[in-house]
């Protein structure tokens, strides 16, 4: 479990998950880790931040930095608001958890499985290969780069598609219409 702030762990194999805690909330870098199971952002608790200065409130919502450097990154699972995920690997899927609703993916990920019951925004450069929306989300895709399959599983879904990003195939519930579930920004 990483519990620290700007903590690099190097070339080491993780045969179980690699935990970041709630109370990370800077950067944290992989590099040369291999790791088996899943890489986790716990969720943090929510604190609630009184000030007059809309700085101090808003830093207090920032999630932590988790960058990939070589290695292995079978699995992230996302329980983090405002989380930012970096690889120059390929990671072979990410789960973006019912609470979180702003996530920002900067690399080549196989697999995204959207299960956000929040409005949802991704952001960053990213390669997809397949997004799976599960639920009635509302999914602001504020990406640069490609997704090549994006899969809606629920038809009150509604997805906003970034003229940043490009998206090959949709897939949509029988009975439903693209302009039902989908608009630009």
């Amino acid at each position: 479990e990483v519990n620290a702030n700007y903590v690099v762990v190097k070339n080491i194999q993780v045969t179980g998950d690699l935990v970041v805690s709630s109370s990370v909330n800077t950067k944290v870098e992989l590099n040369g880790v291999n790791v088996q199971g899943d890489i986790v952002l716990e969720e943090s608790p929510v604190v609630a931040v009184a000030s007059l200065n809309a700085m101090v409130a808003n830093k207090a919502q920032n999630g932590p930095k988790i960058t990939i450097v070589g290695g292995q990154a079978h699995s992230v699972i996302v329980n983090r608001n405002n989380a930012s995920i970096e690889s120059n690997v390929v990671i072979k899927q990410i789960t973006i958890s019912a609470t979180v609703d702003v996530v920002n993916i900067d690399g080549t990920v196989t697999k995204v499985v959207v299960e956000s019951t929040k409005a949802l925004e991704l952001t960053g450069d990213a390669t997809i290969t397949e997004m799976i929306l599960e639920t009635a989300a509302k999914l602001n895709l504020n990406l640069t780069g490609v997704i090549e399959k994006l899969l809606v599983n629920n038809a009150d879904a509604k997805v906003t598609v970034a003229t940043t990003i490009r998206v090959t195939t949709a897939v949509i519930p029988t009975g439903s219409t693209s302009s039902n579930i989908f608009g630009n920004t």
